[in-house]
């Protein structure tokens, strides 16, 4: 469960340094990145997000990285508020709530969001939050699948 919930975080984080690549800011634009998500740029905020989480460039806070994926899914970053939902899922730098991360989850799930809706299955196929409803999972693993997500397709042969 951990190892596919990792591989979901890792993905969106890559998604998310897609928007605006780390080169572009590295450790040297740490204060430029800083001043943007200030202003609210939503990319800058989430991007900072990711440096917290990771602990690239800064020291490795949960709770700064939520605070910064808050402030960036605010503002209408898919990627963000599944990256904030994984963090209620998991309990880091918030309080694990698997409520919340359903809601925030299913939010993104329903724009599009590939690795939303994956993770959603994974949390309908343990029992998470929900009952446990394989059927539930297969079909957001396929839907996920359908639209491109190598995870899903991956998840969805195990059921």
């Amino acid at each position: 469960m951990m190892k596919m919930i990792t591989a979901v975080v890792a993905a969106a984080s890559f998604l998310l340094s897609a928007e605006m690549p780390a080169s572009d800011f590295g450790c040297s634009g740490l204060q430029h990145l800083l001043h943007k998500a200030e202003q609210g740029n939503a990319v800058a905020e989430g991007v900072l997000g990711t440096y917290y989480y990771n602990g690239e460039c800064v020291k490795q806070d949960y709770s700064k990285a939520a605070m910064w994926y808050r402030k960036s899914a605010d503002h209408g970053q898919l990627n963000s508020l599944t990256l904030l939902g994984i963090m209620y899922l998991q309990g880091r730098g918030v309080t694990q709530n698997y409520t919340e991360a359903a809601r925030l989850l299913q939010k993104a799930s329903d724009q599009g969001n590939t690795n939303a809706m994956y993770t959603l299955a994974v949390m309908y196929a343990n029992g998470q939050g929900f009952a446990k409803d394989i059927g539930r999972a297969k079909a957001l693993f396929s839907e996920a699948c359908q639209r491109g997500n190598t995870d899903a397709c991956a998840s969805l042969k195990l059921y």
